[in-house]
């Protein structure tokens, strides 16, 4: 069985919808996590997502610490979270509504990182790019929709989801075709019940109109 791990970039505001996952060997996937464990164990970032895009920014609070690099985590979150309190004063007290509510988003997002400099969370994240660059055993499928040529009644997702999924399913059947091999598919996506749901409905419409399931397929 194969373990395809779904997600999403892009809100209506940006130029690009992006649908990718990666399809990791399901008998792989406790060693696999394993490693990514331990990498984030050394980043201290133990049960924590990793978002790229917030990890890379500048923090200016660090900035404006002094010695910040030699401070351990727990003095280092203590004075950023002392300069983020000043900004959102001054923001609040001189700022508008909307910087305010863009800033402490901004807060929000990279909180669980702020222990980390700058150059430690590069390094966090070049280390598990090139752990998971390593697994030759992976597959991945991606959509990249460009939202201003984009002329399809049909919702942007379905139509993502649509064509990456019948990629997976290629993948799959392709795989299934050798004797020594009886390939399942299964998605996985972020802990999110309006999301899961609207995956159910979308993997039920794909079986049903887009890709009948045959009998005796063990695909689906």
């Amino acid at each position: 069985m194969y373990f395809l791990y779904l997600d999403e970039s892009g809100t209506e505001n940006t130029s690009h919808f992006v649908l990718a996952g990666v399809a990791i060997k399901a008998i792989t996937w406790f060693e696999k996590t394993s490693k990514i464990s331990q990498i984030k164990k050394k980043y201290r970032l133990s049960g924590k997502e990793l978002h790229a895009a917030w990890m890379m920014r500048r923090y200016v609070e660090q900035e404006k610490i002094d010695r910040f690099e030699e401070l351990d985590d727990d003095r280092r979150i203590k004075a950023v979270i002392e300069q983020r309190k000043a900004t959102l004063l001054h923001i609040a007290t001189h700022g508008t509504t909307t910087k305010l509510k863009t800033v402490k988003t901004n807060f929000k997002k990279t909180f669980h990182y702020v222990h980390l400099t700058q150059k430690e969370r590069i390094l966090c994240l070049q280390e598990m790019a090139d752990l998971i660059g390593s697994w030759s055993d992976c597959r991945l499928f991606a959509e990249a929709v460009d939202r201003n040529n984009y002329t399809v009644k049909e919702p942007i997702f379905d139509f993502a989801f649509r064509y990456l999924v019948g990629r997976y399913d290629a993948f799959l059947k392709n795989f299934s075709r050798s004797p020594d091999f009886d390939y399942h598919g299964l998605l996985i996506q972020d802990n999110n019940d309006k999301m899961a749901s609207q995956l159910t409905e979308l993997t039920k419409k794909f079986h049903k109109k887009w890709h009948p399931v045959e009998p005796g397929d063990q695909n689906h």
